[in-house]
């Protein structure tokens, strides 16, 4: 939809409910778009992203895995926001590399870079 707050307040208000509302819907028919190369220095885990999938294997996992660490230690007020960029991207180096790996090597992997992130803290 259009940007209103109202929708916002209602959805939390609701618990999620979708109610009727005079906000008006989103229509992108006859409108210009335009896109812009994303910001690698404001958002630094976007190149780390391509990184991990050009070299595949295990190291996706890795990321994730220490990704969803970081963010619960941020959003449990452990670490800043910023803290939480450095710690993907060293967890995410340090992974151990693994070219096939399998379902279990996956498994691992997510478990070691979350371990690796509480521990860096």
């Amino acid at each position: 939809g259009m940007p209103d707050m109202r929708l916002c307040i209602q959805y939390a208000i609701t618990e999620g409910e979708r109610l009727e509302t005079d906000v008006e819907p989103l229509s992108l028919f006859g409108k210009e778009l335009t896109f812009m190369h994303p910001d690698e220095e404001t958002f630094p885990l976007l190149p780390l992203a391509r990184e991990a999938i050009k070299r595949s294997g295990n190291i996706p996992a890795a990321m994730n895995g220490a990704n969803e660490e970081a963010v619960s230690l941020f959003l449990e007020k452990k670490i800043g926001f910023l803290k939480l960029f450095s710690l993907v991207i060293e967890a995410t180096q340090k992974a151990y590399f693994i070219s096939e790996p399998s379902i279990s090597d996956i498994l691992e992997t997510d478990i070691e870079a979350r371990r690796f992130v509480r521990n860096a803290i």
